[in-house]
């Protein structure tokens, strides 16, 4: 099982990736919808079933984020302005060892040189990728095997 937390999560980008995300991956991997709008969260978590749940977080926060890292897989940040909070996301997930994939244009230049740290994809913009690059972080040996439909 994977857990896969989705920062930004109750935001329009989420909203148009994680069903997809739901039907392309394995059913046995959850998704929690991270958000400091903790009541959109909880009301998107609840319309998409029962392999969803959802946390306040302030990305800000480093003692918040590394509790909502514990026992994390990966990560997708929607938070924005990256150059805003970006830093913030990105830190907590190289010090909890978590990979992470960003949805914003402005961090591709940063998706290089992540030497010794865990996987980092930047700039990714759009959305129906993402399955796409949990195929490759995480490969078949996983059980991943994605389909998306754009």
């Amino acid at each position: 099982m994977a857990r896969i937390l989705l920062l930004g999560g109750s935001g329009y980008f989420c909203r148009q990736l994680l069903p997809e995300l739901l039907k392309s991956l394995p059913r046995e991997w959850e998704f929690v919808i991270a958000d400091y709008e903790y009541r959109a969260a909880r009301k998107m978590a609840k319309k998409l079933g029962e392999r969803v749940t959802a946390r306040m977080v302030d990305v800000s926060d480093p003692a918040a984020m590394e509790r909502l890292l514990e026992g994390a897989d990966a990560g997708v940040n929607f938070v924005g302005p990256w150059y805003r909070f970006g830093k913030f996301v990105r830190e907590a997930f190289r010090r909890a060892g978590v990979s992470l994939i960003a949805v914003n244009p402005s961090s591709f230049r940063e998706s290089h040189g992540n030497a010794g740290g865990p996987p980092f994809v930047g700039g990714v913009s759009f959305v129906p990728a993402v399955p796409l690059i949990f195929r490759e972080v995480f490969g078949p040996e996983k059980g991943v095997s994605v389909s998306v439909r754009v």
